[in-house]
């Protein structure tokens, strides 16, 4: 080792009860670093040290750990900055540094936080994700060589939050700096999510329906509330699903997995087109009086009304808006004409859906078009639109 001098030193002012933490030789001013000190049995020799602060974690990472460690017991970095990746939703929260049981070795612990809400519709379980985690870090080479276990931390049946740790062994002797490590690392860990994450949806896909939206922010609730109902509208005329809703980017992805996996989903496609264009269609529009309604149809028509009722909310709020714009100054009077003409109707739903159908094309089949049930006066209610689909995809 070419060089002993232990990275940090702690110290305890004359007559004071706060230690000091000194890197290099320069003390550590507590008003503007952000760290935490324990001792074991109050030893100063025996410190845990806790880094939360960006220049602090770049005034250590490119010593080698040996010097790092010399003095102290143990050093973690909470979210270290610029380390702190959020891939999809999963989320490297922190690592640390301490003496292993095992003469002239070191750990080196990650931890790890997977939103088990944003992937219900992915991963089966918290253990199935460790499961196929385990297997691919295993499988590399720079890890294997190093690996001492990877563990699931949370409860297995974890609902919002799952925590992972993965801890691995290195010679205390060790010239490679501490970035070097930790960024090999975490590159690795980074492929093998995105690998996990891919297969899975590649196995979804071949059992479910996805389709990608990209709804206007002001609707975008209201929107995926409505895309919600699909299940239960499919339920309604015989096809029990499941659905999920997520968010990637600045799209919505509707996700419909049949439970009978001899459903076609070219039938629940064609359907999932016919929902959408429900709203803007006069089969929901005409009025009926309720006590003519089914409980299907009126849970529907519910469904509708609510839809709406939101988008001529957005649209009162754009005209509010344009009201004030116009009051504030006539220069833009051009910027308030383009707010006030866009106005929100229930199409925003089929023009929002990714892969855009032709608007005569058949949505059931050669069954099927929204238009054959919007003959004018003779037009069907949603009653018989319900009984007509049921009879026609109930058994299949």
């Amino acid at each position: 080792m070419s060089d002993l001098q232990p990275l940090f030193s702690v110290t305890f002012p004359t007559g004071g009860y706060n230690p000091e933490i000194s890197i290099n030789g320069q003390t550590l001013d507590k008003e503007k670093a952000s760290f935490d000190i324990e001792f074991e049995q109050g030893n100063p020799n025996y410190a845990h040290i806790a880094i939360n602060d960006r220049k602090i974690y770049g005034d250590i990472v490119n010593h080698p750990i040996y010097r790092i460690l010399l003095g102290i017991r143990s050093l973690t970095f909470n979210s270290p900055p610029g380390l702190n990746f959020e891939f999809e939703s999963f989320r490297f929260y922190r690592f640390s540094l301490m003496p292993h049981k095992a003469r002239g070795k070191f750990k080196l612990k990650f931890e790890f936080h997977l939103d088990m809400l944003e992937h219900n519709s992915i991963f089966l379980s918290a253990r199935e994700f460790l499961n196929k985690f385990t297997i691919l870090i295993g499988d590399n080479a720079f890890i294997s060589k190093h690996l001492q276990n990877i563990d699931l931390d949370s409860d297995e049946d974890a609902l919002k939050e799952a925590i992972y740790t993965v801890t691995t062994k290195w010679r205390n002797d060790s010239e490679k700096p501490l970035r070097y490590i930790v960024d090999s690392y975490l590159e690795i860990f980074k492929r093998a999510y995105k690998l996990i994450l891919e297969e899975q949806k590649s196995s979804l896909n071949h059992d479910s329906l996805t389709e990608k939206f990209n709804f206007p922010p002001e609707v975008k609730t209201a929107c995926e509330q409505y895309l919600l109902y699909f299940s239960e509208f499919l339920k309604d005329i015989g096809i029990e699903v499941t659905a999920s809703i997520t968010e990637e980017v600045e799209n919505v992805i509707l996700a419909v997995e049949p439970k009978n996996k001899e459903e076609a989903l070219e039938n629940i496609s064609q359907l999932l087109q016919l929902y959408l264009q429900l709203p803007t269609s006069s089969v929901v529009n005409s009025y009926q009086p309720a006590s003519e309604l089914s409980f299907p149809a009126q849970k529907l028509q519910a469904q509708v009304l609510q839809l709406q009722s939101q988008l001529a909310l957005a649209n009162a709020e754009k005209q509010y808006l344009n009201a004030t714009i116009q009051q504030q100054s006539n220069l833009i009077a051009q910027q308030a004409q383009t707010i006030q003409s866009q106005q929100f109707t229930a199409q925003v739903l089929v023009d929002s859906l990714q892969k855009q159908e032709d608007d005569e094309e058949e949505l059931v089949g050669k069954i099927i078009r929204i238009k054959d049930y919007e003959a004018g006066p003779v037009s069907i209610g949603l009653p018989e639109l319900l009984r007509r689909l049921k009879a026609l995809f109930g058994s299949s």
